[in-house]
């Protein structure tokens, strides 16, 4: 710094060495600035340092769980289709067993009719033959 840059150092500083001094002053307080926002630059470096580990750590977190998250819902999704298949399969049993119970039900119908007309039938046979052996007690 020369003294026609900062004319108010000419006014206080009349004699050369008086200058060098306080320029030596100034630009000492200047370094020790310098020194403190180094150090200040160096804080904020080890920071953005320790921040940027923070990120990738909880980067990992976040990947492991979303990798988790992919594995329950495949798995949901198989149950899912699990479930589905199961369901077709018990209605379709159901429907087997409704149609067995309509057959038993239409067999247990055809078995009484039968067995109505069987015993029709025989009770027809048996007042045909007392009728006829009423006919020849008569005679």
């Amino acid at each position: 710094m020369t003294p026609e840059l900062r004319p108010e150092l000419e006014l206080v500083a009349t004699s050369p060495r008086t200058r060098v001094r306080m320029l030596e002053q100034m630009a000492g307080t200047l370094e020790a600035e310098i020194a403190g926002l180094c150090r200040r630059a160096a804080a904020f470096e080890e920071d953005d340092n320790l921040i940027q580990h923070e990120i990738e750590s909880q980067q990992e977190v976040l990947n492991r769980l979303s990798a988790r998250r992919s594995e329950l819902r495949a798995e949901r999704d198989g149950l899912l289709s699990r479930i589905e298949s199961l369901t077709t399969e018990a209605l379709e049993m159901r429907e087997q067993v409704s149609n067995y119970q309509d057959e038993i039900v239409l067999e247990a119908l055809k078995d009484t009719r039968t067995q109505a007309i069987v015993s029709a039938g025989s009770r027809a046979r048996r007042a045909n033959q007392n009728s006829r052996r009423r006919w020849r007690d008569r005679d």
